[in-house]
C-alpha cells in the first residue's frame, strides 16, 4: 500500500504573506445566510457580557483554541488548499480513488498497532453504549479496516482527513493534538518493488512541484533491520522495542540511544555496541555510496549465522532492485540514499521503509515526510505506503512558494 499523509499546521503565516490582504478586516464576519440574525443576537450577548466582566471574563472565559489545536485563517487555508491540491493532482493521475472513514474507530481495532510509544498517543473515548471508540491516531489502520469490512484486495485509494494525537503539544516545534494527513495507498500483489518505485516516484513529484529545494529519499529495510537484530543476538520479543529506540537517531545521538538499549530496554553492552556497527556504518563512513554500503553488509566479516546472512542478502538485493527501478522511473540517482540507520517504532512496518529529507531545511527528519510499507496483504505480501508529513514551521519551509503564489493570485 502507498499511503501518503499530508501534515499541515496552522504555523503562524510570516509577516511576507501578510501582502495578501491588502486592507485589514475589522470585525470577524459573523453573518450566516441561514441564521444571521440568532449568530448577531448572540455575539451581541456574549460581547455585553465580556465588557461587563471586564479583565475577569479574560482570565476566567478566555477564548482560545484548546492546546494542540489551531484556527486556519484565509491565508493559511489558501496556502493548505494549493498545497493538498498539488499532492491530490498528483495521486489522482498515478490512478488512486479517494475513500473517507469514520474520525473514531473501535478501539480494539486501533490498539496493539502503533507500538509501545504510539499506543499511548491514542485518544480513548468514553463508552458509547457499550462500545469502547477510540480517536483515529492515523489514516492507515482505519484504511486497513476498510480492506477487510469490504473484502477488498485490490485497490489505489486516497484520502484526506484529521487525525488526532494526545501528544504533548509544542506548536512551534510542529507537535499538535489534531491535523491533517493525506494518504495515498495502494493495495494488492505486484511485481517486487515495483509499487515500491512508484511510491519513491510520486514522493518525488511532489517535492519537486513544490519548489522546496533540494531534498534526497532515505530508504531502509526492516527485514535489514531484523537480520541486524538477529546477528546483534537480540531477543525477538525484544525487536518492536529496539526498534522504536533506533528510531531515535534522527533526534538524538548513537550514545544516547545505547544507552536507552542498556538501561531501560534490557540489552547487554556486547548487544548494544553491535547494534552500532551496523547501523552507524554510514555515519563511520561518509564517503561510501550506495554500492560500498550494499557490499560491506554483503560481505563475508559480519560474524552473522549462515541464515541471517541469508536474509542480509535478499534484503540488499530487494534495496539493489528498489533502486534500479526508482531510478527508470525517472528519480535522480543522488537522491537515492541507502540508510541502514533508518527505522520506524510503529508495529505494521514490514518491508521497504522510505524517508525524504530536506537538505536545506533545519529541522526533524522525520517530521517531513515518511514513505513506508505497511499492512499484509491476504497472501502473505504487504501493500506499499508513503506517509507525508508536511509539519512543524510549514509556512515558513514553503516560503520561497508563498512568495510565488501569493504574488500571482494577488496580480
Amino acid at each position: 500500500m502507498f499511503s501518503v499523509c499530508l501534515l499541515l499546521f496552522g504555523e503562524q503565516i510570516p509577516s511576507f504573506s501578510r501582502s495578501f490582504c491588502t486592507k485589514p478586516i475589522s470585525k470577524p464576519i459573523i453573518y450566516t445566510h441561514r441564521s444571521g440574525r440568532q449568530v448577531k443576537a448572540r455575539m451581541k450577548k456574549l460581547e455585553e457580557k465580556m465588557a461587563e466582566l471586564g479583565e475577569n471574563f479574560k482570565s476566567k472565559h478566555e477564548l482560545k483554541t484548546p492546546k494542540g489545536t489551531q484556527d486556519f485563517g484565509p491565508e493559511q487555508m489558501a496556502v493548505r488548499e494549493k498545497v493538498v491540491g498539488i499532492i491530490t493532482e498528483t495521486f489522482k493521475r498515478h490512478g488512486a480513488v479517494t475513500i473517507d472513514t469514520p474520525v473514531f474507530e473501535l478501539r480494539k481495532v486501533l490498539m496493539g498497532k502503533y507500538g509501545e510509544e504510539g499506543s499511548k498517543l491514542v485518544y480513548n473515548l468514553d463508552d458509547q453504549d457499550g462500545e469502547l471508540c477510540s480517536m483515529r491516531y492515523d489514516l492507515t489502520v482505519p484504511f486497513a479496516r476498510y480492506l477487510a469490512a469490504n473484502k477488498i484486495e485490490k485497490i489505489k485509494r486516497y484520502q484526506i482527513a484529521k487525525v488526532y494525537r494526545r501528544d504533548q503539544p509544542v506548536m512551534t516545534k510542529g507537535r499538535f493534538r489534531e491535523f491533517y494527513q493525506c494518504d495515498f495507498d495502494i493495495a494488492g500483489p505486484g511485481e517486487l518493488m515495483m509499487q515500491e518505485a512508484e511510491c519513491l516516484k510520486i514522493a518525488d513529484e511532489v517535492i519537486s512541484k513544490l519548489e522546496l529545494g533540494e531534498f534526497e529519499i532515505r530508504i531502509n529495510h526492516r527485514l535489514l533491520l531484523e537480520a541486524i537484530f538477529e546477528a546483534s543476538s537480540i531477543p525477538s520479543n525484544l525487536f518492536k522495542t529496539v526498534s522504536s529506540s533506533i528510531d531515535k537517531l534522527d533526534k538524538i545521538a548513537w550514545a544516547d540511544v545505547r544507552e536507552e538499549l542498556i538501561n531501560e530496554k534490557g540489552l547487554n553492552e556486547l548487544m548494544a555496541d553491535s547494534i552500532g556497527k551496523f547501523v552507524c556504518i554510514g555515519e563511520e563512513h561518509p564517503d561510501w555510496d550506495n554500492s560500498s554500503l550494499f557490499d560491506w553488509f554483503c560481505s563475508d566479516n559480519l560474524s552473522a549465522s549462515e541464515e541471517v546472512q541469508k536474509s542480509i542478502i535478499k534484503a540488499i538485493d530487494e534495496l539493489k532492485l528498489l533502486f534500479n527501478y526508482a531510478i527508470l522511473f525517472g528519480c535522480k540517482d543522488s537522491r537515492i540514499v541507502f540508510s541502514p540507520s533508518l527505522a520506524r517504532g510503529l508495529d505494521y512496518y514490514t518491508g521497504i521503509i522510505y524517508e525524504v529529507v530536506m537538505k536545506d531545511i533545519n529541522f526533524d527528519i522525520t517530521d517531513v515526510i515518511s514513505i513506508l510499507k505497511k499492512l499484509p496483504n491476504k497472501d502473505g505480501t504487504s501493500p506499499d505506503g508513503i506517509s507525508y508529513k508536511i509539519i512543524k514551521n510549514s509556512y515558513l519551509i514553503l516560503a520561497p512558494y508563498l512568495l510565488d503564489f501569493f504574488s500571482n493570485i494577488t496580480g
